[in-house]
């Protein structure tokens, strides 16, 4: 199913006739206006970059609904992610807009999947605590039982909108505003005379309870264009030191960043650390253009 989405624009566009986009992939439960504070972070660069943001609610999140019934697949979710890219990328004449992959949690492993199952489909992916593909996920082990008893637990219906506020602004105090404000606004609906989250957590765990991820996984060898994983200091959640090492092993072209003071929700309470991976991401962008203009 094609993704509810949105367009913006930073900048420009000067990097020579060439405005790549940056595909915005948020975690499980939130929605595309967490990355407000990010895009917020990036814009404050001027004219420094330039590019087209395009941020996607993933399917029963935000205003992107769920044709089949009360469980997420990941499979589904992949697959949805990269027809809406599709979609955005409908109308650039072939060649002239270079994808870059912003993810996090649930959104960063969907652009691994997608870039390792096309690969050179993103010319960079910056990618804040995704989820672990080792094999031992094909084997039986639910992703995180913690997560799962957090999930279960989540305050999801109030009975109007300042009684939601109060709560998400309480409970969700180490983010940053602008990310509270986009949840607040994105995350949340009326519902028989309530608020609720658009996204339920028992819909949720059903993600996190799933044994495997795909049954063909990810394989991380085929992953080659430049990543930087970003790893939350105080994350407790799903992101091993394992893994990181199992991703560095493996992936030739990785940088792995550690957001100071973060837990796992990097985009909302450190969004200042995406500037330098993404700047450089775009950078890379424009001088590829540059070279290619000067062999004409």
């Amino acid at each position: 199913m094609e993704l509810a989405h949105e367009i913006r624009v930073v900048g420009a566009g000067e990097n020579h006739g060439v405005l790549p986009t940056l595909i915005f992939t948020h975690g499980a439960g939130f929605c595309r206006q967490i990355w407000n504070a990010v895009l917020d972070e990036l814009e404050s660069f001027g004219s420094n970059l330039s590019f087209r943001a395009a941020l996607i609610d993933m399917r029963s999140h935000g205003q992107s609904r769920d044709e089949n019934g009360e469980k997420l697949f990941w499979e589904d979710i992949f697959m949805d992610v990269r027809k809406t890219i599709n979609v955005i990328s409908a109308g650039d004449p072939p060649g002239s807009s270079e994808l870059i992959g912003v993810g996090h949690s649930l959104g960063a492993t969907t652009l691994l999947f997608l870039e390792a199952q096309s690969p050179g489909l993103f010319s960079s992916l910056v990618v804040a605590e995704p989820v672990p593909l080792d094999e031992s996920l094909k084997q039986g082990a639910v992703l995180d039982p913690w997560l799962i008893e957090l999930t279960r637990k989540r305050k999801s219906r109030w009975k109007d909108l300042t009684e939601a506020t109060a709560h998400i602004n309480r409970v969700y105090k180490a983010w940053d505003y602008r990310a509270r404000n986009g949840y607040i606004q994105g995350a949340l609906r009326v519902y028989r005379d309530l608020v609720v989250l658009r996204c339920p957590p028992m819909m949720e765990m059903t993600i996190y309870e799933q044994n495997r991820l795909t049954s063909e996984s990810i394989n991380l060898s085929l992953l080659e264009c430049p990543i930087t994983v970003l790893r939350g200091e105080k994350s407790k959640t799903v992101l091993s030191s394992i893994m990181i090492s199992q991703m560095q092993e493996v992936v030739p072209n990785i940088q792995v960043v550690v957001a100071a003071g973060a837990s796992h929700d990097i985009p909302m309470e450190t969004p200042e650390v995406f500037l330098l991976p993404v700047q450089s991401a775009i950078e890379r962008v424009a001088a590829g253009s540059r070279n290619a203009t000067s062999r004409l």
